[in-house]
């Protein structure tokens, strides 16, 4: 995990748009070994791209997954230049992949 962080964070200038899901893959199995929601492969603080590793459950500490207007548990940074610019609560890892729509 370290790597892939820290690979995602070079060169910084660049802006990354973050595209976030929260739905089950493969029957859920992944989430015993996954804090936080996820998308059935991506943890979501990897998905914002949030400083630190933790179990985090929506980009913001404001709007859930859904969108909808509430406290969420958020991360407390993100990396400079990281967009989450859309958060779907019932997409998988690999809807957020292909052309998923809901």
């Amino acid at each position: 995990t370290n790597v892939a962080r820290n690979l995602a964070v070079s060169p910084n200038s660049i802006p990354r748009l973050r595209f976030v899901g929260g739905g089950l893959s493969y029957g859920g199995i992944t989430k015993p070994f996954i804090d936080g929601t996820d998308d059935g492969v991506v943890p979501t603080h990897s998905a914002c791209g949030a400083t630190s590793a933790s179990g985090i459950d929506s980009c913001s500490n404001s709007i859930s997954l859904a969108g909808k207007v509430s406290g969420q548990n958020g991360p407390s940074g993100l990396y400079y230049n990281h967009y989450p610019v859309l958060m779907s609560e019932g997409a998988n890892h690999g809807d957020v992949i292909n052309t998923q729509t809901g």
